[in-house]
């Protein structure tokens, strides 16, 4: 496989958008607000307690498919400074794949990409890893380590459940295109 050393591959959920914060959203328009809903310190939420659906992974997965066709994808926030992040990765000469495993998303995530003014060059549905990048920007656990040993370049935001693995941790989107300046 021919790598395009200027090429980004970039992940949406809890990546570019805050996916947590718009599902505890839906959780507290939907549910009992006494559930407190934390950041997840796992990836699988339904193992992560504090939630309607903590220890049941097929009711995480109804209350998620449900938060989705209540617009859960559209009502994601994009990270600070990601849109301005990308512009200027962008504008000095980087492709940007957005890229997700999403397999419910209805055709949302063009629209959301372009309210949130995030540039991009190519939406890529599925294994991240069959993009043809240099760099990969990713919170999955098991892609994190996967990436590390196909030899991209792994960066990834500062959730605890995506510390380990290799790759570099940024905890705001600007460090992104300042950590590839250097690299």
């Amino acid at each position: 496989m021919t790598v395009n050393p200027r090429t980004i591959c970039v992940d949406v959920d809890n990546t570019l958008g805050d996916y947590t914060g718009a599902l505890r959203r839906f959780v507290y328009d939907h549910f009992d607000k006494a559930y407190p809903c934390p950041d997840p310190k796992e990836y699988d939420f339904s193992r992560c307690p504090g939630w309607p659906f903590t220890g049941k992974p097929d009711t995480f997965r109804k209350i998620h498919s449900k938060a989705v066709d209540n617009g859960l994808y559209e009502l994601e926030e994009a990270y600070p400074h990601a849109a301005e992040a990308l512009q200027r990765l962008h504008d000095a000469g980087w492709r940007i794949v957005i890229a997700t495993a999403r397999k419910d998303d209805g055709g949302a995530l063009p629209v959301w990409l372009a309210d949130n003014h995030i540039p991009y060059d190519g939406i890529h549905y599925g294994d991240k890893l069959d993009v043809r990048a240099s760099v990969l920007v990713d919170d999955r656990p098991d892609t994190i380590p996967a990436g590390v040993a196909a030899g991209l370049h792994v960066f990834k935001p500062a959730h605890e459940y995506c510390q380990w693995g290799g790759g570099i941790v940024f905890r705001d989107w600007m460090d992104v295109p300042c950590l590839l300046e250097v690299l």
